[in-house]
């Protein structure tokens, strides 16, 4: 007859009622699990983690160990580190800022500054575990009391009379209205400066001719 190795065996929930000797196999039916008896620890060591039964879900602990995933195929939930989600908070000022019940990673929102900061590290009262966020970098908050994103236009900036147009069209036989000024040529300037009234009263009277209210007077015979 040939030689039969013939172990313990049952379900999960009754393996630590059970105190295998030194070497003795447990198979657990339900779980597909082998563990085997050091002789002193209930319900034996799990051969893959080499932990025995009370600390069978601590896998976080064994990182060179093998991670079993749970009855419905995911890693146990004991396995997985603490998570924490960074929360906003928006303060007033310095002091509520290290007043508040915060942790690593949280935002605090300092409207008296117009910045934010983040925690570095506990506690929160520290200042030097806060840590400025420098985005944007630059130093411009708002355009003319506009802030966020901007669409400007010319009466924002004091611009509203200002019309787009081109050097040009805009020099292109203009019309003058009021009362317009210009500088004053020379008599004998021949060229195509513009000639002021200056000028013609300069011109007349250099011709010789009197000018008397205003109409150029010819003399008398």
């Amino acid at each position: 007859m040939s030689n039969q190795i013939q172990m313990r065996r049952g379900v999960e929930a009754n393996r630590g009622s059970v105190t295998p000797a030194a070497g003795e196999p447990i198979w657990i039916t339900d779980g597909k699990r082998l563990y085997v008896g050091d002789g002193t620890t209930p319900g034996g060591i799990d051969i893959f983690h080499g932990l025995g039964s009370a600390s069978y879900k601590d896998a976080g602990s064994n990182a060179n160990q093998v991670l079993l995933l749970d009855g419905s195929g995911k890693i146990p939930e004991s396995a997985l580190p603490s998570l924490a989600i960074g929360e906003p908070f928006a303060v007033a000022s310095q002091s509520a800022m290290l007043a508040l019940t915060a942790q690593t990673g949280d935002l605090a929102i300092r409207s008296d500054e117009n910045k934010t900061y983040i925690l570095k590290a506990a506690p929160a009262n520290v200042l030097s575990n806060w840590v400025l966020l420098r985005t944007p970098t630059d130093s411009v908050l708002s355009v003319n009391g506009k802030t966020g994103a901007l669409t400007i236009s010319k009466a924002d900036v004091g611009l509203a009379n200002v019309s787009n147009e081109s050097k040009a069209s805009m020099f292109a036989s203009p019309t003058f209205t009021g009362t317009p000024k210009t500088t004053t040529p020379s008599t004998d300037d021949n060229s195509t400066n513009i000639a002021s009234t200056a000028w013609v009263r300069n011109w007349v009277n250099s011709l010789g001719l009197a000018v008397e209210g205003g109409n150029i007077d010819g003399g008398t015979f």
